[in-house]
């Protein structure tokens, strides 16, 4: 068989450096800023279309408005939080 686990060895190097491979890589590049500003835009416009249907229920947009607002205005440039 393997009585000095040399296979195990390689098998677990290679499972190692591919998670490394896999961790340092990004798997979905997204810009951050780029994503926040498609959200934002995808709330006004809800907002536009259903807003008053929305208000008669008591359904409030106005909370995630005022986070996305302030995530696009103090990370324009799509910064860590």
């Amino acid at each position: 068989m393997d009585p000095e686990f040399t296979t195990h060895l390689a098998i677990a190097q290679v499972w190692g450096s591919t998670a490394f491979l896999l961790a340092e890589t990004p798997v979905l590049p997204i810009n951050c800023s780029d994503y926040a500003a498609a959200l934002n835009k995808g709330v006004l416009d809800i907002h536009k279309k259903y807003g008053s249907a929305l208000a008669q229920k008591g359904i409030s947009l106005g909370r995630y408005m005022c986070l996305m607002v302030g995530y696009v205005v103090l990370h324009p440039m799509g910064t860590p939080v």
